[in-house]
């Protein structure tokens, strides 16, 4: 028989504070490791040769507010649905974004080597800005809307939608009139 003093052991020892250990432990490891990929990730998108680099939160806004295109984040929201390379997606978000745009303290200006950054009103002729690649802004880009921080839910679930009414006005215009 059982003595009073013995008790049947669990795996897990009995802790009943095990599981919340692991979890906060498991958390801490995803924080560590996402600050790891982040640091990772300004230091390919800064190519610069800038004394003043951009903070992530700059360039994702530039990103997500620049352009100058209509509905521009369901146009690049559809690309991504297309499962289009990075390549492909970079080729898009050329004529997407376009001319410049000023967002608080940062200027965006938008070339064919890709978005140039500046802080002030003025970085289309500034040999300091700061050049994000196409191909890093549409990697940049595919986070953004993995994590759920590029467009919201009705621009999401828009998009495709969109894309459909763009192209059938396309080809609506397209068509030659009869007289």
């Amino acid at each position: 028989g059982w003595g009073r003093d013995e008790h049947l052991q669990s795996p897990g020892r009995g802790d009943p504070d095990g599981g919340a250990y692991q979890q906060l432990t498991l958390n801490l490891f995803l924080s560590e490791a996402e600050q790891i990929q982040s640091i990772d990730e300004a230091e390919n998108v800064a190519h610069t040769s800038s004394a003043f680099s951009f903070a992530q939160n700059d360039i994702d806004h530039v990103l997500r507010l620049g352009g100058n295109t209509d509905r521009q984040r369901e146009r690049v929201v559809a690309a991504f649905e297309k499962q289009k390379t990075t390549a492909e997606i970079a080729e898009i978000l050329k004529t997407l974004y376009h001319g410049g745009n000023g967002l608080g303290s940062v200027s965006a200006w938008y070339a064919e080597d890709g978005i140039h950054l500046s802080h002030g009103k003025s970085v289309r002729y500034d040999r300091s800005a700061q050049v994000i690649s196409w191909e890093s802004a549409a990697e940049r880009i595919g986070e953004l809307l993995e994590s759920g921080q590029f467009a919201s839910n009705v621009e999401l679930a828009e998009a495709a939608g969109y894309e459909r009414s763009l192209l059938s006005e396309k080809a609506l215009a397209s068509v030659p009139r009869s007289q």
